[in-house]
């Protein structure tokens, strides 16, 4: 209520520089009427011809602005008696009507401020009629009829929907009414309309504040200041808040910075002298000072405010002396203004002096406030972390600090880290980009230690006819006991159907070479995930049979990839083989220097009169360079595999070839399993002229990408930039055609027969008898 009333008494003192700049009335409009003045009996023209009269200004008339000085003084009685007198002879004065209106407010006189308000309103001209509807509003929200005041302000919103001041005020309203998201919303929504204005950060960032929300409200708080560093009271706001956060010696800093603005604001240097006397760390206490500052500070109340001389006795008692400590002490809690809820803590603070000690403030409690500040710390750098470095500086019309405000208005409500990532997640799918995700750190691994926690079911997948299938079972593995065999095909996940889910995808606008990829990485994070872990899955069996078959995923074992940076360690397999002596066969997992390493070994055992298979289905990808290195060992002159697009600038993709660069005929397997830096190798491989490409097309997820860590301990792996083949085609959400086009069929695969890889031997050999090799 006395917030309220405070906002009124300021309304009406500010009346009259407010509306002094309002528009004339316009010709024939009603005014008041001016006295008559007799014509001259001389002859002379009439006074009222001969001077005109200025038309009547309701905000400029001298006993309207005298009732105003007298409300701002305090002084309601001759307040009431100038407001009378205006409206005795200008009874349409609307702003007398809102001044005496306010008069009944503060007297307490509820329905004849109701009244007169109304009064007001049908006074005041249309373009008038914001500051009664403003002025309505916080009396209504002081009487706590909430729905009217929300009313009034919407009404003037009617009239001006992108006035941010407008919207702060229906956020408070919002606040007060105890509608929490509203508020936050409306806040939030007044910064966008206006984020050069410290206002709108300066309401949200002490509403956050309130709500023990000390990081968010210290981001919005500094935002004002920068905005405008002369306000005082925003650096005591701040100071407050670092408290809470334990940074005691930036909050002195900011107080020392408002008293700079304003030196004798009792408040203020009371703060700091308390903060001296009684900081938790004792080298920043300063018990002389704080005796300075509160002595001013007493000065300035009059002595009357118990809670300032409380702070006295504090710096004294500081200093060691404790008689002084002791006098001003008893005087605190003698005073008459002291407040009851704080008498209790005086008179433990007197009790303490008596006993020859100080009082010091304890170190806040943070374990309260912890997960809030890494909540947030870790959504900021998320967002920060893609606004810096998203390679499309427009965002493709995207408007990413909406975004921001969007999913950060739902971070209160997030009571685990699991629950954040899945906002995280949510946040980075409005790019609708690969290449963004927020990996769990138990999910990763970056020591030998950590690899026996991640398994695998030892169950290779595939796409056939829109579901995941099996492609093949490693012998002795989990999958195989459980008695999933090849061609089976999945089409539940622990009772979640997966045909729904990919016409969701497709209504999405997901293509089907992504949404294969999607679903089978779906149920792969099932198959390859902790050790001892299970999941059921409903599979049409090859054999015709349909049940429910549990999986349970076993020990990874094999080799493991070495972390790359934050690129966390992977299980790595690899096969090079010899197809009737003439066609070598390289197939991996995954690109690592490790498999590089493999690579360049076994082509050194392939000889002319050879061809080259490089099988990439089911290949997600890895390290981007690799694939130049590999191109690399097939060129005998300079070239590149593409581009990088970023922010800042394009890299080019440089292949340098090898001493022996192998010559012969190069086939490249692909499949809707074959991402990111299998589509690079693929695509430019290709556009080079130096391979041609079988099987089915590729996803289209191809953005070059790094991993960093998050405060949390996740990880995030962010695009850095968007790769553009030889010939400048993007292919993030397009992906690779191969030159040959083939499907694997249920029965093939059932079988075990590959025709993707006969097609390509077969194509090899012509080749090769033809002595041609590209294509």
């Amino acid at each position: 209520m006395r917030l309220a009333m405070l906002a009124l008494a300021t309304l009406v003192a500010a009346a009259g520089t407010a509306f002094a700049a309002d528009p004339p009335a316009a010709p024939g409009a009603s005014q008041e009427p001016q006295p008559f003045t007799e014509p001259s009996l001389l002859g002379d023209k009439p006074a009222y011809l001969a001077q005109p009269q200025a038309p009547y200004d309701p905000a400029n008339d001298p006993d309207l602005k005298a009732g105003q000085a007298a409300f701002a003084a305090g002084d309601y009685s001759t307040a009431a008696r100038d407001f009378d007198t205006v409206l005795q002879n200008f009874p349409n004065n609307y702003l007398a009507l809102v001044g005496r209106a306010a008069v009944y407010v503060v007297t307490k006189d509820n329905a004849r401020a109701e009244a007169e308000y109304k009064a007001a309103l049908g006074a005041a001209g249309p373009g008038n009629r914001r500051i009664v509807l403003v002025a309505m509003s916080h009396f209504h929200a002081a009487t706590r009829k909430y729905d009217q005041a929300l009313a009034d302000i919407d009404r003037c919103l009617a009239a001006e929907p992108n006035s941010a001041q407008l919207v702060d005020m229906r956020g408070q309203v919002h606040d007060e009414a105890g509608h929490e998201e509203k508020a936050y919303a409306d806040f939030t929504e007044a910064i966008r309309l206006a984020p050069d204005d410290p206002d709108t950060y300066r309401y949200r960032g002490t509403f956050l504040a309130i709500r023990k929300r000390y990081v968010e409200s210290l981001d919005d708080l500094s935002q004002a200041i920068v905005l405008d560093p002369s306000n005082a009271a925003d650096f005591m706001q701040r100071a407050l808040v670092l408290l809470k956060l334990n940074r005691n010696k930036e909050s002195i800093g900011d107080l020392r910075s408002a008293l700079k603005i304003d030196p004798a604001d009792p408040e203020t240097l009371n703060e700091l002298a308390w903060l001296l006397a009684t900081c938790p760390v004792a080298a920043l206490r300063d018990g002389k000072a704080a005796i300075a500052y509160a002595t001013q500070s007493c000065t300035l109340s009059h002595w009357k405010d118990g809670h300032i001389v409380d702070t006295l006795a504090a710096a004294y008692a500081e200093t060691g002396d404790l008689r002084d400590a002791v006098k001003w002490q008893t005087v605190a809690c003698a005073l008459p203004e002291t407040m009851a809820s704080e008498q209790d803590e005086m008179e433990r603070h007197l009790a303490l002096y008596r006993e020859g000690k100080p009082y010091h403030d304890p170190a806040p409690d943070l374990s309260a406030t912890a997960w809030d500040t890494l909540r947030y710390e870790t959504f900021e750098t998320v967002w920060q972390t893609v606004d810096e470095s998203y390679f499309d500086p427009t965002f493709g019309g995207l408007d990413w600090s909406a975004v921001r405000e969007k999913y950060r208005l739902r971070l209160a409500d997030l009571k685990s880290p699991a629950q954040l990532r899945q906002l995280l997640m949510q946040m980075l799918s409005e790019l609708h980009k690969t290449h963004f995700a927020i990996v769990p750190r138990e999910a990763a691994v970056f020591n030998p230690a950590e690899r026996v926690r991640i398994g695998s079911s030892g169950v290779e997948l595939a796409s056939l006819g829109g579901l995941p299938a099996v492609q093949g079972v490693a012998a002795g593995s989990t999958g195989e006991a459980s008695g999933l065999r090849a061609g089976d095909i999945i089409f539940s996940v622990d009772g979640r159907a997966l045909r729904p889910v990919a016409e969701a995808l497709s209504k999405a606008g997901l293509d089907a070479a992504r949404i294969d990829a999607y679903l089978c990485g779906y149920v792969d994070s099932f198959l390859t995930g902790a050790v001892g872990s299970s999941v059921l899955l409903g599979v049409d069996g090859a054999d015709t049979s349909r049940g429910q078959v549990r999986v349970e995923v076993g020990p990874s074992g094999g080799a493991w990839s070495d972390p790359v940076g934050y690129f966390p360690s992977r299980p790595i397999y690899t096969e090079f083989r010899r197809d009737g002596g003439d066609v070598a066969v390289i197939k991996f997992n995954v690109f690592v220097p490790q498999v590089m390493r493999g690579i360049r070994a076994f082509m050194r055992t392939v000889g002319p009169g050879s061809g080259l298979v490089i099988d990439l289905r089911g290949n997600s990808g890895g390290v981007t360079l690799m694939a130049a290195g590999i191109c690399g060992l097939l060129v005998d002159k300079e070239t590149s595999l593409g581009s990088v697009v970023m922010r800042d600038g394009t890299q080019n993709l440089e292949v340098y070839p090898s001493q022996h660069p192998f010559g012969g005929p190069v086939a490249v397997l692909v499949d809707s399993r074959s991402a990111s830096s299998s589509e690079v190798l693929a695509a430019g491989i290709r556009d080079i002229g130096r391979a041609r490409l079988f099987g089915e097309k590729t996803p289209g997820m191809a953005l070059p990408s790094i991993f960093k860590v998050l405060p949390t301990g996740d990880l995030f792996q962010y695009a850095i930039g968007d790769f553009m083949t030889p010939r400048g085609r993007s292919l993030e959400g397009i992906g690779v055609e191969p030159d040959q086009a083939i499907a694997e069929t249920r029965e093939d695969v059932a079988r075990g027969r590959d025709r993707v890889l006969e097609a390509a031997e077969a194509w090899i050999r012509t080749r090769l008898a033809g002595g041609g090799h590209p294509k």
